[in-house]
């Protein structure tokens, strides 16, 4: 005996549906999310006036606007390439010098490296209210009412011959949205390890901007937010959908179990 048509054409049916819903989350929307791509290299991030004028920096990073945020007008970010941080860091050009963060080769009480989880270049980012920074994007393309996924790496140090705890942590904007991740306590001289984040937002329209903005304390004791591999995917099943999925996996399961009990009878 044949298995019925109908657990043959459900099962299709679902089996089908499984890639065409998972296909999307497959897309990174974000242009340069792992900041590979500059325009001199690795140093400090330049930022423009409203008359755009350059006023600090060295390099640029492709697909990405500066964002400045700082009380006395003065944002400071940089790119950090691999192997620099804690180790002899990058050009600093607003004070013709080098940025480095505290690390194994200058003192810092973490003993490893301090590059990203995935390597390479990594931005960091001011957090002090009187130099905060940050990047943005302009997203395009997305449908409203879609739920999107934000995700990236990051982590938290202390620009070096600075002394003093300071917290770290990122303001994450989509659209009109913003998530804040949890607030991290580095010691005097420390490093807190790369981590994992993911936040979900939902589009209210075609074109959304992503920010991160760097939001630290205290005042004076540069605390620095870095950020990595940022990925902003979409294809986020609503639960019905998950619901449907689930029941045609059992359909499937059903209609296979069902051809070998057949063809055990039949033999």
């Amino acid at each position: 005996m044949k298995t019925p048509a109908f657990f043959l054409v459900a099962a299709a049916g679902f089996a089908s549906a499984v890639p065409a819903a998972a296909a999307p989350a497959a897309t990174n929307l974000v242009v340069n999310g792992n900041f590979e791509q500059t325009t001199n290299g690795a140093g400090q991030v330049e930022y423009y006036n409203n008359d755009e004028d350059m006023i600090f920096g060295n390099t640029s990073l492709v697909g990405w606007n500066p964002i400045v945020a700082a009380t006395n007008g003065s944002a400071l970010a940089w790119v950090f390439a691999p192997g620099t941080a804690g180790r002899g860091g990058v050009p600093y050009q607003q004070y013709g010098g080098i940025m480095d963060l505290w690390g194994p080769g200058n003192g810092g009480l973490a003993t490893g490296s301090l590059d990203s989880i995935q390597g390479g270049n990594f931005f960091a980012a001011d957090g002090d209210p009187e130099y905060r920074s940050g990047i943005s994007q302009m997203l395009t393309g997305l449908t409203s009412g879609q739920t999107y996924r934000v995700s990236f790496e990051w982590a938290a140090g202390q620009q070096v011959d600075f002394f003093g705890p300071t917290t770290e942590a990122w303001q994450v904007g989509f659209g009109g949205q913003t998530r804040m991740t949890p607030i991290l306590s580095t010691p005097e001289r420390g490093f807190q390890p790369w981590r994992r984040e993911t936040l979900e937002f939902v589009a209210s329209g075609s074109a959304q901007l992503l920010s991160f903005l760097a939001v630290g304390t205290p005042v004076g004791m540069p605390p620095i937010s870095l950020l990595d591999n940022v990925k902003v995917m979409a294809g986020v099943p609503e639960p019905t959908s998950w619901a449907m999925l689930i029941a045609g996996f059992g359909l499937i399961g059903a209609a296979t179990r069902r051809r070998r009990g057949l063809a055990a009878v039949a033999s």
